[in-house]
């Protein structure tokens, strides 16, 4: 399942904040970061990576400044030749 149809089936509203980082929990289990690159900080002072996860999807974007995860906008890199780009 990629990223769009896990964000379709769970519908993320109405759910609190320790509720939505469980949801991306899921979405990265199974999966270990191999590699992570500093790109560059953004206009919005945001720090930008470039995550190689062990799987061979690469995610380039921000990420949150206390727990390192996807959060802002982004690119992911899908294994199979899929993408995603759009907020996370």
């Amino acid at each position: 399942m990629n990223l769009l149809d896990f964000l379709l089936k769970h519908d993320l509203q109405g759910t609190t904040e320790d509720e939505r980082k469980e949801e991306k929990v899921v979405v990265e289990e199974g999966m270990k970061e191999v590699s992570r690159e500093y790109l560059q900080t953004n206009k919005w002072n945001c720090k930008e990576f470039k995550v190689v996860y062990s799987n061979g999807d690469i995610f380039e974007g921000e990420t949150d400044k206390e727990t390192g995860m996807k959060d802002g906008w982004g690119l992911y890199l899908y294994a199979n030749g899929e993408k995603y780009e759009g907020f996370f």
